[in-house]
């Protein structure tokens, strides 16, 4: 069941429409990500969560993904209103399985943009996937006017930490009234055209 539903979301099958035909562009971008070199950047699209729920197999992996603030066990259909899906930036990697990774970029004030709900298929993790999926982010949200990525990252999630920390992002104040977790760090990047069209390659 699960690998139906993966090969019905990949960017190349039958009847696959872009949900954003002005971004039509960024629905077919090809990415060369470790050893992999067949992987599309696309809009994410509500029923990618499906997939995306198949991946979280605990409460501690569900709230390293999306926060303290999304119930488990997940409920597929309601993920989209829990987590903003209209409100944000969507991105999904798709390899020859299907869908590969998911991410958000979600608007938070003028210029700054947060990175949220970023995680990768269990069986290419530690591959690049995860570099690829950050990127395919900072580049959409640069291409959007934003200046600035911030994102909260679990203290304990040495993988995690390391990759932000490899692709610039910095410790940093929390903005007022955040009421996150005392057990993350507020990180952020600070972005231009230059890492935009980097970011692209």
């Amino acid at each position: 069941m699960l690998a139906a539903v993966q090969q019905a979301h990949r960017v190349d099958a039958p009847g696959y429409t872009c949900p954003m035909a002005r971004e039509r562009r960024s629905c077919a971008t090809t990415l060369r990500v470790g050893r992999l070199v067949s992987v599309h950047s696309r809009i994410a699209v509500p029923i990618d969560l499906e997939v995306v729920a198949s991946w979280i197999g605990s409460k501690r992996e569900c709230e390293l993904w999306a926060g303290p603030g999304i119930p488990f066990p997940l409920e597929p259909s309601a993920l989209p209103a829990q987590i903003d899906m209209p409100g944000a930036m969507n991105v999904a990697l798709v390899d020859g399985l299907g869908l590969a990774a998911f991410g958000q970029a979600i608007p938070r004030s003028p210029g700054r943009a947060h990175l949220a709900r970023v995680i990768v298929r269990p069986d290419v993790r530690r591959q690049g996937m995860g570099r690829a999926l950050v990127e395919a982010l900072v580049s959409r949200a640069g291409k959007a006017g934003f200046s600035l990525i911030t994102l909260y990252v679990y203290r304990d999630n040495a993988a995690a930490a390391t990759l932000y920390s490899h692709l610039g992002f910095v410790r940093a104040e929390r903005p007022p009234g955040h009421s996150s977790s005392p057990d993350s760090w507020f990180l952020q990047r600070s972005i231009g055209p230059a890492t935009v069209g980097a970011s692209a390659q």
